[in-house]
């Protein structure tokens, strides 16, 4: 398998003609690969989010031969990006160590927004110590993180724990002290809340809390968020981001199937999951997010009226007032940072997102609006900068074209003339239209002239729709492509709702499955009646067919028991694997899948 796996490193790095992964075999027969695609060198190199705050994750079960995937993921506008994946064979920290080095040694010198060996900034990672102590030895000048999550679950877990001898009434109270310390808006407020527990009552009974509080104490520079004020996390404070990469590699990658081999499941990773995240980015640029991005930032009307704010000496900071609350804010969009209490980290704000939005720039973290911002989107994700001029503009941009037959003072003039009648024509050869778009044109311009004199013969009826057109057009209309498709489908609604017509059959080409799955999946209930799926076992009565009929002409009677809220199901469901719905039923945590 050793020798597979050289080859298959060898080979992808032909292919690619330069260094996009590297392998290390240890002397007690371990393995380290470290892999960085062509894609993983573009995002490290093109977004300067890579050089604030990395999340790094591991996950097993990933392969037959139980091998570890550690993934290092950036933040950006498109979400999640991956930046680097490390396979080992195991996760003690001399192998881990080695698999960082060997994608340390991959980084180009412009990754990371310059820092390249030094590494990011910020480190966000779960409380692993065999992972902390390898990214501490490999980058020693990046600040290490935890993840509050990961601190509230295994205080959680501790609770439960029977060793502890926490009963099942004090659990509650007990975690709700870990989470106020969590919490505390600064320093002093942290240090009265942990004297403050360790001076309770109920935490007094259990030496083993009180030993667990002081050992969790120690650490409070890398849990507490005061004290990551000032620090780019971009409001990230828990590890979500690789948590979600990890999901997408088991889920969409792999399909929930396990690899056969180590050399598998590298090709699945150089392959697979560089084009998913390529497709990723080349959405992103044509304008096609996910709707979980859409509704990241959205600031609505009235918070944005309550907000007034007004530019200091021609430079990118701006003070920000709120007419409402009375507050007062300093904005400094070229650091992308507020002075707020949820923008001083680096998170867009509302009081960023108005100042964006009022001088059209783009944010960070926000969806791009500017065609400049798509272009350097489009280049990381195809790593071709061969770009038509204009092809991520709007269709509202004002087009010039100039030919050379027309001389200078022609050219003057007819930017004088464009300028007062605010509009601009574009002066071209008459050679390079032909002669169908010249008869087109006539019989659009029919039609203009048409919809024109019936605006005339009623202008009370076809304002609103007049206004409405000009709406849709100025906020939907903002590329060439969904100009022609909107100009495509004009005319052709019929005025019925389009989720009342029936849909197109599908064929025979979807993928079966078995009529016993189909059965579990089914939901019996409710007010109708559902005529699909087997019938459970209750409803199954001789009139049905499922059951041999009796010789008595009665029917059997059914005997159910009186529904008791306060007993427990014979069959009890699976634990939830919410954090925060555990905590208000006072149950234990699901096992982690």
């Amino acid at each position: 398998m050793m020798t597979s796996l050289k080859e298959a490193v060898e080979e992808y790095n032909i292919e690619c003609n330069s260094d996009m992964a590297a392998i290390k075999v240890l002397e007690d027969q371990n393995f380290a690969i470290a892999i960085q695609t062509p894609l993983m060198k573009r995002i490290s190199c093109g977004f300067d989010e890579c050089g604030e705050i990395l999340f790094i994750d591991a996950s097993g079960n990933i392969d037959r031969f139980g091998c570890k995937v550690f993934m290092i993921y950036s933040n950006s506008c498109a979400g999640g990006l991956p930046i680097g994946t490390i396979i080992l064979t195991s996760e003690s920290t001399s192998v881990i160590t080695e698999g960082l080095e060997l994608w340390k040694k991959l980084l180009l010198p412009g990754a990371l927004a310059g820092r390249s060996e030094k590494g990011p900034k910020l480190f966000m990672s779960d409380d692993s110590a065999a992972e902390r102590s390898a990214l501490n030895k490999v980058f020693p000048e990046s600040t290490l993180l935890l993840c509050i999550f990961h601190i509230l679950q295994a205080a959680w877990r501790y609770l439960w724990d029977s060793n502890h001898g926490v009963p099942l009434l004090h659990r509650q109270a007990l975690y709700s002290l870990v989470k106020e310390m969590i919490y505390s808006k600064n320093s002093e407020e942290l240090t009265n809340k942990f004297n403050a527990a360790l001076q309770n009552n109920l935490a007094k009974k259990y030496p083993k809390f009180i030993s667990y509080l002081n050992t969790l104490y120690n650490r409070k520079e890398q849990w507490a968020l005061c004290f990551r004020k000032g620090l780019l996390t971009r409001g990230q404070n828990t590890n979500n981001i690789s948590e979600a990469g990890m999901k997408i590699i088991k889920d969409v990658i792999l399909e929930r199937t396990k690899a056969y081999s180590p050399v598998q499941l590298f090709f699945f990773i150089v392959n697979e999951l560089e084009a998913f995240y390529e497709m990723k980015l080349f959405d992103i640029a044509a304008n096609r997010p996910p709707q979980y991005l859409k509704n990241k930032f959205n600031i609505s009307k009235s918070e944005k009226d309550n907000l007034e704010y007004k530019q200091i000496d021609n430079t990118l900071i701006f003070e920000v007032k709120n007419k409402h609350k009375q507050t007062e804010y300093n904005v400094d969009l070229d650091l992308g940072i507020c002075s707020c209490p949820q923008g001083n980290t680096g998170f867009p704000c509302k009081h960023q997102i108005v100042i964006a939005l009022d001088l059209k720039m783009d944010l960070n973290l926000c969806l791009p609006t500017t065609e400049e911002i798509r272009k350097k989107i489009h280049i990381i994700a195809s790593g071709n900068s061969d770009i038509k001029n204009g092809w991520y503009g709007s269709a509202n941009d004002e087009t010039k074209c100039v030919t050379n037959n027309v001389n200078e003072n022609a050219h003057t003039s007819s930017i004088t003339q464009t300028t007062e009648n605010n509009k601009i024509q574009c002066i071209a050869d008459s050679q390079d239209i032909s002669q169908s778009y010249d008869q087109v044109m006539n019989d659009f311009n029919d039609a203009i002239e048409k919809m024109k004199s019936a605006f005339d013969s009623d202008k009370e009826y076809f304002l609103p729709s007049i206004k409405s057109f000009v709406n849709s057009f100025q906020n939907n209309v903002k590329t060439h492509a969904s100009l022609s498709s909107a100009m495509q489908t004009f005319g052709k609604y019929s005025g019925i709702n389009p989720n009342s017509k029936k849909p197109k059959l599908m064929g025979n080409k979807q993928i079966g499955t078995q009529p016993t799955a189909r059965s579990r999946t089914t939901q019996i209930g409710g007010r109708k009646n559902l005529a699909a799926g087997r019938n459970p076992k209750w409803k199954r009565v001789s009139e049905h067919g499922y059951t041999q009929k009796l010789k008595s002409s009665h029917l059997p009677q059914i005997k159910r028991k009186p529904f008791n809220p306060e007993q427990f199901p014979s069959k009890t469901p699976k634990t939830p694997h919410s954090l925060s719905y555990c905590i208000e039923t006072n149950k234990t945590l699901g096992a982690t899948p």
